[in-house]
Order: structure tokens, then C-alpha cells, then sequence
């Protein structure tokens, strides 16, 4: 089945959903069973197989990606500034339990994570694309729809983390989009504060009298991009309550609001 686009005008008693929302509804109970996704001002109709109709607004901007990570705040973050010297801004978040494995979060950091998640889109104007799944083809297919040149994070040092993004890297270097990450959460990093033989301390006494007193300048805080210009795309994103962070039972507002 080709997919159809109609004009809302032309669906009647169907009422408009708010902007940016996506409504969708199975028709039949099988596999071959047509979608339809409501979206302002149109329908679209398509099965499982096709290709869902994207909105790709004809770009007049250099626009640079920066994935949000452990790193929820426009001040102090090192990769978001550097984007934002670049030129427009796309916040991306992408909530990854394909490569966490057994490491994914426990109820209560879903909880912690959804209303931090809440906080930081407002500090951007309501501009941040949000989505679930395997970071890498996420991030190809946003920058091969908005022409891309470079992607900007903040570095984690989780083994499982760090494999990641060392693929991302090398998936990002083969179709020539610049990976920049940065240091957006320690005073010096790993590899800044070895032993004389270049290993890594054991304990913290040496480690911080030999190594952090005697290593180099820590980095610096840098404040909140002035301007910060965003680029928007909601449009292909999920909304905050489709990711499923809230637990079934009210219990988490005491917690957090403690």
C-alpha cells in the first residue's frame, strides 16, 4: 500500500490534535494491518513495511547536534556551547536500553530522569527531540535528513558507554559527520591523572596528593550559550509521557518532592 496524505477538511467528525501529536491507531488485528497516524492537518495511511512520512523543512541553516546524555542543563556544558558556536542547535535525547543491557535504570532513575527531562525542555523553549532506541542509527538518519556535519556530547566513562560511542564515532567518521565529544563532568579525566608508569591509581590518598595536586588546570565552567539558537523538530519525536518513565503507581511525587 502507497501511502496517502488528505487534507483534514476532508475527514469528517475527525476533531485536530494538538500540535506536534501523533495519534496512532490500529485498524485490524493483523499483521498486515494498515496504521493510520493522526497528525495536525493531515492523515496518513501506511502498513507496517512502508516508510513513515517524514517532515524535513528545507534547511538555510548550519544546524549541529547536541546529544543530551548525563549532562540535563544549558549551563556548564561544554558540548552544548561548542554546538552552539557552530551554529543552530538541535537537542536531541535518546533514551538507549539497547546497548545499557544490565545496566539499565531502575524505576526510581526513570523517575529522577522524567522530570529532569521535563525541567531542561522548558530551559529550551519546548525544543527537545526526544526518542527511544539504538543511539547510532537514531543519530545517522537525523543527520542524513538535516545534511549534518557534526555531533556534539559530553563524554561518559562507563565501559558499556564508552564501547558505544566508539562505534557511533567510527559509524558518524565513515559518512564524514564530525563527532566532537567533550569533558562536561570531572575536574580531570581518567587519562589526565596516571602513576609515573602510566597506570591508573588504586588508592586515593596517592591519587589525589601525587596526581590531582600536581596534575594540570581542571577544566573550566563555561556559562549558558548567549544566544542559543535551536533548531526544532518535535515533529519526528516522541513526547515526554510516551517514554514510559513514570511508574504505574503514583508513589514517586513524595520521593522526588522530598
Amino acid at each position: 500500500m502507497q501511502i496517502k496524505r488528505r487534507h483534514w477538511a476532508l475527514q469528517a467528525g475527525v476533531r485536530q490534535p494538538p500540535p506536534g501529536c501523533w495519534w496512532p491507531i490500529l485498524v485490524c488485528d493483523t499483521s498486515a494491518a494498515p496504521l493510520i497516524y493522526l497528525r495536525p492537518r493531515n492523515v496518513y495511511w501506511h502498513t507496517p513495511n512502508a516508510q513513515l512520512p517524514r517532515y524535513t523543512p528545507s534547511l538555510s541553516k548550519n544546524v549541529i547536534i547536541h546529544w543530551f546524555r548525563q549532562d540535563l542543563r544549558i549551563s556548564d556544558n561544554p558540548s552544548l556551547h561548542a554546538a552552539a558556536q557552530q551554529g543552530h542547535v538541535l537537542p536531541v535525547y535518546i533514551v538507549d536500553d539497547v546497548n545499557a543491557g544490565e545496566h539499565q535504570r531502575g524505576a526510581a532513575s526513570n523517575a529522577w530522569l522524567h522530570e529532569s527531562l521535563s525541567a531542561l525542555n522548558k530551559s529550551l523553549a519546548g525544543k527537545l527531540a526526544l526518542f527511544v532506541g539504538d543511539p547510532e542509527p537514531i543519530l545517522l538518519e537525523l543527520a542524513k535528513r538535516f545534511a549534518i556535519k557534526a555531533v556534539c556530547w559530553n563524554r561518559c566513562y562507563e565501559p558499556w558507554r564508552i564501547a558505544r560511542d566508539r562505534r557511533i564515532k567510527a559509524a558518524l567518521s565513515a559518512q564524514n559527520i564530525h563527532a566532537q565529544s567533550f569533558n562536561g563532568s570531572l575536574l580531570w579525566e581518567p587519562w589526565d591523572v596516571l602513576k609515573k608508569d602510566g597506570t591508573g591509581y588504586k588508592v586515593f590518598t596517592p591519587y589525589y596528593r601525587k596526581g590531582c595536586l600536581r596534575a594540570g588546570v581542571p577544566r573550566t565552567i563555561v556559562p549558558a550559550p548567549q544566544p542559543l539558537k535551536l533548531y526544532d523538530d518535535r515533529a519526528n519525536g516522541l513526547d515526554l509521557n510516551d517514554l514510559g518513565l513514570l511508574p504505574a503507581i503514583n508513589w514517586h511525587r513524595g520521593v522526588l518532592s522530598s
